[in-house]
Parts: structure tokens; C-alpha cells; sequence
């Protein structure tokens, strides 16, 4: 662990307005970012070197202009997936092979803006402002929800509203799996 950081290598994820989410996958061997706005706005795909460098493998674009906000990466019976919020919808992208990443489905968790995802365990959490916490089982769940076909778990409506990032904890010390953790937009949410 280095207690000084080292910049190693800065890198552009093409026409974007802004670099939104950066997200690595459970393997450590994939790095994927979002990018709102432009003409590659969604996510883009790098490969991690032995030297830790990022090389550049491929890139999924969204249907609009306005890009991805968020990307978050999540394995499901052994592929690996990139849900990327792009507003109003969350896109499902397999990106098992990550050259050739594939958008699979598609689907609208809210009325409201959503902000956020967590995805692990074959569920997916989403924070959805004002309509509160979502929680989807994407095949980790026994509804028969897939990647392609979440289907909602259930809704937690939080006190204030405005439902901004989510975070599900594993506790190590007694392998509980039973606190999610939400924030909310605005001073003292939460």
C-alpha cells in the first residue's frame, strides 16, 4: 500500500463533457467509465496492464447525446455486466467480452430521476430521488429476474426524498448482509 500516490498514467475516454463514474470489476482486470454528453457519451472500457496502465478495448454509446451518469459493474451466473443510468433509463450492457460489449435490455426504475446504482449478489439497488430506494433482483434474488429482466424486489420510500447514492454493506465480522446504506441530496439527508 503506498501512502504517497503516484500519478502513472492520465488518459481520455474520448468526446465527453464530463468523466461521470469509474468503476473496476471484481477480477480487477477491467476499468470502466461513464462519460455524460458528446459523441461518446456512455461507457468506455480499458483493460489493466501489468503495470497497472490502462489500454483502451471498448466502448458502448448510448442512444442520446446526454451520455451515462453513473456505470456500475456487476457479475451474474458468470458474465459481466455494465448498468449504466442514462437518464431516464438504465441501460444493461453485457461486456463479458470486452471488445464487443453487447446492450441487452433496458428498463425505467422510476417516474423520478434516478442518480444512482449498486450492483452485487445479483441484486441491483437504485436510487431513485424522491420514489426512495429501489431494490431489483436481477437473478440473485428468486423472482425469476434476469439482467435483461430485473424485476422489483421492493421500494423503500426514504424520509426527505431526494434519494441520491446507495451503498449495501457486507459485514466481515458476522457475514451479515442486512444494512443498506442511502444518502440523500441536500444538507443533513440521512
Amino acid at each position: 500500500l503506498r501512502t504517497t500516490p503516484e500519478l502513472i498514467q492520465q488518459i481520455s475516454i474520448g468526446k465527453v463533457a464530463a468523466v461521470s463514474d469509474v468503476q473496476v470489476s471484481d477480477d480487477h482486470k477491467l476499468v470502466v467509465a461513464s462519460g455524460e454528453g458528446g459523441d461518446d457519451g456512455g461507457t468506455t472500457i480499458f483493460t489493466r496492464l501489468a503495470d497497472g496502465r490502462l489500454q483502451f478495448v471498448g466502448r458502448h454509446r448510448t442512444d442520446s447525446r446526454s451520455g451515462a451518469h453513473t456505470v456500475k459493474l456487476g457479475r451474474v451466473n458468470g458474465r459481466l455486466y455494465a448498468f449504466m443510468m442514462a437518464p431516464p433509463r438504465i441501460l444493461v450492457v453485457d461486456i463479458t467480452d470486452p471488445a464487443n460489449p453487447q446492450r441487452i435490455g433496458s428498463f425505467q426504475p422510476s417516474t423520478q430521476y434516478t442518480h444512482d446504482i449498486f450492483v452485487r449478489d445479483g441484486l441491483l439497488f437504485s436510487a431513485d430521488w424522491d420514489d426512495g430506494i429501489g431494490i431489483w433482483d436481477l437473478g440473485g434474488g428468486n423472482l425469476g429476474g434476469t439482467p435483461a429482466n430485473p424485476k422489483l424486489i421492493s421500494r423503500l420510500k426514504t424520509v426527505n426524498g431526494s434519494a441520491h447514492n446507495i451503498w449495501w454493506l457486507h459485514d466481515q465480522k458476522t457475514g451479515s448482509k442486512n444494512y443498506l446504506f442511502g444518502g440523500g441530496e441536500g444538507p443533513g439527508f440521512y
